[in-house]
């Protein structure tokens, strides 16, 4: 009798050594992903040319002389949606700075109607075949670069801001201040 017993202790401790394993998996992966990943660029600055959300060219040259906080994102993108109003807000009182978004990969209307649903009025430009992405190698979104004054890419970072715009908004500020 010992053995079936044992048998059934054994899977029973086993099947609940899975389920914290599983449990442990679930709690963890919301800090993971909700980490934000701040590197400074390294590499040539190329030039970038994006279409802007009427279908005009736009290059990046036009806005120097400002520092520039450029970011890319989707609609289908939680993270990007969330993150697009506290660069906004935060944009909004902000001289010597401008937000530019850069969507990936959506139809024009799609990101026009969810713009305007979300109150959005930032300079909006798109990438719809994600070549500047890939160029800079970015793989993820959402996905942010900061370029200085002079139009010098000089920090990229990985994953939403917070209500704050942090760490986008401490960047940008110091590189106002060089």
């Amino acid at each position: 009798m010992s053995g079936p017993v044992h048998y059934s202790a054994m899977r029973f401790w086993i099947h609940l050594l899975g389920l914290a394993l599983i449990l442990l998996v679930f709690w963890m992966a919301p800090r993971a992903s909700a980490a934000v990943e701040v590197r400074p660029w390294s590499g040539d600055t190329p030039a970038l040319r994006f279409n802007a959300a009427d279908g005009s060219p736009f290059d990046l040259r036009e806005l120097r002389g400002k520092v520039v906080v450029l970011n890319f994102w989707a609609t289908w993108c939680a993270p990007c949606r969330e993150e697009i109003p506290h660069l906004q807000a935060w944009a909004a009182g902000q001289r010597g700075v401008q937000v530019v978004l850069v969507n990936v990969g959506d139809k024009p209307q799609v990101m026009r109607d969810w713009l305007q649903r979300a109150g959005i009025t930032l300079t909006s430009l798109r990438d719809p075949e994600s070549r500047a992405l890939a160029e800079l190698g970015l793989r993820q979104l959402p996905a942010t670069l900061i370029l200085d004054a002079e139009g010098r890419m000089r920090w990229k970072v990985i994953g939403k801001v917070d209500e704050q715009a942090e760490p986008v908004r401490s960047k940008a500020l110091a590189l106002t201040k060089s």
